[in-house]
Formats: C-alpha cells, sequence, structure tokens
C-alpha cells in the first residue's frame, strides 16, 4: 500500500500561500506607491499654479505702479506745452508764450493733470497682457491711487485658467517722491503776482522776482522784456516722456510770460 505525501501537500499549500501573500503586499505596495506620487504630483501642479497666479499678481502691481509713474510725467509735459493752463482761457500770448492773467493760469492744474492723467494712464495699462477691464483713478493732492481694478488673466497652456484678479488699490505713488509737485505749479501765479508787488520798486524787477520765488523740484529764470516778465521752468530730475512718438528721458520744460 502506497502512502500519501502528505507533509508535501502542506509544505506546497503554504508556499503557494507565502506567495499570494507577498504577491499581495508587493501589489499593495506598488497600489500605493503610485497614489502618492499621484497625489505629490497633483499638489506640485497645484502648488505651482497657486504660485503662478501670485507671480501674476504681482507683475500687475508693478506695471500698474509704473504706467503710473510713466503716466504723471506724460501729462504734466504735455500740460506744460500749454503752459499749464486752459487753453480756451488764455487769448493773450508774447512770442510764442502763453500769457498768465486772472483768467489763464494754472489754478485749475488738478483738475487738467488728471484728465491728462487719465488718457495716459489707460495707454499704457492697457498694453498689459493680462487685460484690464475696469478700474478707478483717485487723485487726492499729489498722491495717485488706481482702485476696484478688475484684471482678466487668461492662462495659455493646454490646461490653462481663465482668472479674474481684484484689487481694492493695485497700486498708488505719490508724485512728490519722484521730484513732481502740482501744489507749488498750481500756487506759482499767485506768488508772481505776490513778488511783482514786492519787487515792484526794484531796479531790477526780474531779478528780485526770481529770488523771491522758490521751487524745490523747478529751476526758474526770468528775464524782463517790454512790460513782461518770461518765465523759463526746468525740472531738477529728469522723467521718462514722448517727443515726437518716442520715450526720452528729459527734463520738463514750462515757458510762459506774466
Amino acid at each position: 500500500m502506497k502512502l500519501k505525501p502528505i507533509k508535501n501537500k502542506k509544505a506546497m499549500a503554504f508556499g503557494i500561500g507565502l506567495v499570494l501573500v507577498a504577491f499581495l503586499a508587493i501589489s499593495l505596495s506598488l497600489y500605493l506607491f503610485v497614489m502618492v506620487q499621484k497625489n505629490s504630483a497633483q499638489n506640485t501642479k497645484t502648488a505651482q499654479e497657486i504660485l503662478s497666479f501670485e507671480q501674476e499678481k504681482q507683475k500687475i502691481k508693478y506695471f500698474s505702479e509704473e504706467s503710473e509713474k510713466l503716466a504723471a510725467s506724460e501729462a504734466l509735459d504735455v500740460l506744460a506745452q500749454d503752459a499749464l493752463s486752459k487753453v480756451s482761457s488764455c487769448n493773450q500770448q508774447i512770442g510764442s508764450r502763453i500769457v498768465w492773467n486772472d483768467n489763464c493760469n494754472p489754478n485749475n492744474l488738478n483738475d487738467l493733470f488728471y484728465e491728462q492723467f487719465k488718457t495716459e494712464f489707460s495707454e499704457l495699462i492697457n498694453k498689459y497682457p493680462t487685460k484690464i477691464k475696469n478700474y478707478e483713478i483717485v487723485l487726492q493732492g499729489n498722491k495717485i491711487s488706481v482702485i476696484n481694478a478688475v484684471f482678466d488673466f487668461i492662462d495659455n497652456r493646454k490646461e490653462g485658467y481663465n482668472i479674474t484678479f481684484k484689487f481694492d488699490k493695485v497700486s498708488e505713488i505719490n508724485m512728490q517722491d519722484y521730484g513732481l509737485d502740482l501744489d507749488e505749479l498750481k500756487n506759482l501765479y499767485i506768488n508772481i503776482k505776490g513778488a511783482k508787488i514786492s519787487c515792484a520798486s526794484s531796479s531790477d524787477l526780474a531779478t528780485c522776482v526770481q529770488n523771491k520765488i522758490t521751487l524745490q523740484n523747478w529751476k526758474i529764470v526770468v528775464t524782463e522784456q517790454a512790460t513782461y516778465l518770461l518765465f523759463d521752468l526746468e525740472t531738477n530730475k529728469h522723467f521718462f516722456a514722448t517727443t515726437a512718438h518716442q520715450l526720452e528721458f528729459k527734463t520738463l520744460k514750462i515757458s510762459f510770460a506774466v
């Protein structure tokens, strides 16, 4: 009678069991590894996207602030061509110079500057790839703020997003920090009138008036011609401004007569 190899079968079953357990363990490990890698890749992608959006927001802020600076110098340069005055109120000229008087002077400079600044800023900010939809400009003294701004960011990658960025205040500059001051120009006509009265008895009216006019950001030269005083102002600093459709780094100049 032949005996059955019971021990060998038990050993075989035990071996097969170990192989199956090992296979399941390896399969589970591979599954967990794949899931971890997948989640890690997804988390990395999400982090990169968040960083990309934050970088874009910072770029928008920077571009808006630089646009403000350029728009401010551009606006003042344009207004300087009309001696900072509302042309429709000016009907006197000596040579090519506008004559300042009680109707023609820079008393309304803030309003004129605000309108010209809006034009210049609009042209600049609309050149940025992330398109601006809405914004407001606030002028308070020498401080200019761009508020309530909305930009549409379109990510051009295959899996790109359309994101709307909203800013309560996207940028703000104080022109005094860059060598411009609307107040000293706005009050210049009043100061000149006061200086002329004070220097009425002087043998050198032009020099006397020039010495009494104090400007922080402008060099001033006064010359006398017939019954007029001729004024030439030039900024102490250089600014970027457009001349004949070319951007130049130059001083701003204003000429007029009183």
